[in-house]
């Protein structure tokens, strides 16, 4: 991906945020990766190069790569089908721009709502949505968790720490894709002989793993494999989840167990679903 001044990148976000309050009346989300969503459905975003990319129709996609001769818009290896690119010089245009976004905002209105609530079997359509940059916290303190005796048995362990966690997946770029575009991750190294890579939130490192495909690949199963049962990632806040959500179920390939929902009496909230290379995932807010 190309890269663009902070300046250059300031003016695209300024005439997204302009386009969006002036033809829909709404505002951009996303603080640190832009974006528009109805429903559930991610239908505009502006990426880290300071493209703002549109979600057509087939007719309306048509008609303006004919016009403008655009390219596909491209993440991480990824086509994103239904999107368009934007020239930059239409940002300067108001008219043009607002007349290609109030198109897009149509395709949106008929795009079905995916539904909230547990096991709304929520699957991800053909879009690609805008990255969301996900801070997450430190893990709490011991004596959050564990009373007096326990921390001390704690202390006593032999090991300090989880290092990282290595995860096969069913395919290595749409994993990484996930998390890096999704949860904001960063991939820290790549070794194309296996493949593998890692990335990392800061914080936890996972290494992925390119599962062997000319071999009988199955999905794992939690109740009747050995193995990892899901990996919980904690999220700052109740809105956070939220957000994060929309992202999640609207990315192509994931499969929603369930929308945000209470976890036992409350106020901590979650949501279960599985990425695209089969892993299962939890997003909490430990309230």
């Amino acid at each position: 991906m190309q890269t663009i001044s902070n300046t250059a990148y300031a003016y695209a976000l300024k005439r997204y945020e302009e386009l969006v309050a002036d033809a829909s009346g709404e505002r951009v989300r996303g603080k640190a990766n832009p974006y528009t969503s109805m429903n559930g459905n991610m239908f505009s975003f502006l990426d880290k190069a300071g493209t703002l990319c549109l979600r057509l129709s087939d007719e309306d996609r048509m008609a303006f790569v004919a016009a403008f001769e655009t390219g596909p818009v491209v993440q991480y290896g990824a086509v994103m089908k239904e999107y368009v690119p934007v020239p930059s010089d239409m940002l300067a245009d108001p008219v043009v721009l607002k007349g290609w976004f109030v198109k897009c905002l149509a395709h949106a209105h008929t795009l079905p709502a995916k539904p909230p609530g547990k096991n709304s079997g929520v699957t991800a359509g053909p879009d690609v949505p805008m990255r969301l940059h996900l801070v997450l916290p430190s893990p709490p303190p011991l004596n959050r968790l564990f009373n007096s005796t326990e921390q001390e048995e704690a202390r006593m362990a032999e090991t300090s720490g989880l290092n990282h966690l290595g995860l096969s997946v069913f395919d290595l770029d749409q994993t990484t894709a996930f998390f890096t575009q999704v949860l904001g991750w960063k991939e820290i190294a790549r070794d194309d002989s296996y493949p593998r890579n890692a990335v990392t939130d800061g914080s936890l490192r996972l290494t992925l793993w390119q599962v062997d495909r000319a071999q009988q690949v199955t999905g794992f199963d939690r109740r009747a494999n050995v193995g990892l049962h899901h990996l919980a990632m904690q999220v700052e806040s109740e809105q956070q989840l939220a957000e994060l959500a929309d992202r999640v179920a609207a990315w192509p390939g994931v499969e929603v167990e369930f929308m945000p929902e209470p976890l036992g009496d409350g106020p901590r909230r979650h949501m279960m679903f599985t990425e695209p290379g089969g892993i299962r995932l939890e997003l909490i807010w430990p309230g």
